[in-house]
């Protein structure tokens, strides 16, 4: 997971509590469990959300 408000992308959302995800760069928090919605911080933008798919062993995520 990426922060959509920095443009570095190495900029990666680390969970904090397993419910909260904190950018290391600008410090938005993400609710990840409610569809990534900005709790705190500069970010006007969710996380991009994206959909997963299991078959046959293999994982398929795709938007």
């Amino acid at each position: 997971m990426t922060c959509p408000y920095e443009t570095d992308f190495n900029c990666r959302i680390k969970d904090d509590h397993d419910v909260i995800g904190t950018c290391p760069c600008c410090d938005t928090q993400y609710n990840l469990l409610d569809g990534g919605y900005v709790i705190s911080g500069p970010s006007a933008e969710p996380l991009k959300q994206y959909r997963v798919n299991v078959s046959g062993g293999r994982l398929h995520v795709s938007n």
